[in-house]
């Protein structure tokens, strides 16, 4: 009985990642094709601490690149592009499946500009280590401070935000335990 009842919820979680890919997908096709339009916000309800909303400038956060160890802007890298900004941890399995599955996206929509967050605490060595065993394209920047994370009022990774071509937030999926 335990093996039939495991067996279904392998098979449930499944289909929950198959629908929040969809998700991914379709959200990323109407960004794309609609800049100047208006976003969504998904999941928990975002916190009414959080300063950035759907509809919004992209804020100017500017961070180290883990790859160049230089600061880099986000609001001037993601100009003119739709651009996916993945909150994440490495030592999370949500997180990289997240990930795993913008990479997928990227041979659809090549033109998307993917941007990964880690707010993993300690050096850059360890996500280093995290991006060449997952092969993973995109830029990776570091929050070790947590801050710019609960600027979307999110209070944990994964966490999604979708910047439409205009610059404006189009999208904000995460959760927040206050």
């Amino acid at each position: 009985m335990l093996f039939i009842l495991l067996g279904a919820g392998v098979n449930l979680s499944f289909a929950r990642r198959e629908r929040d890919e969809r998700k991914l997908f379709d959200v990323i096709q109407e960004a794309m094709a609609k800049p100047e339009g208006d976003g969504k916000q998904e999941s928990a309800p975002i916190s009414a601490q959080s300063l950035f909303q759907v509809g919004d400038p992209c804020p100017e956060i500017i961070l180290n690149n883990v790859r160049t160890n230089k600061p880099t802007n986000l609001k001037e890298i993601s100009k003119g592009k739709v651009t996916v900004i993945i909150y994440m941890q490495t030592s999370s399995a949500a997180c990289r499946k997240e990930l795993e599955d913008i990479n997928a996206l990227l041979a659809i929509f090549p033109e998307l500009n993917v941007v990964a967050i880690s707010v993993d605490a300690g050096n850059s060595v360890r996500i280093l280590k995290y991006i060449e065993q997952n092969n993973f394209p995109f830029i990776f920047l570091r929050d070790t401070s947590f801050m710019t994370i609960e600027l979307f009022g999110f209070s944990f990774a994964p966490a999604t935000v979708i910047l439409g071509k205009n610059g404006k937030i189009f999208y904000l999926k995460g959760f927040n335990y206050r």
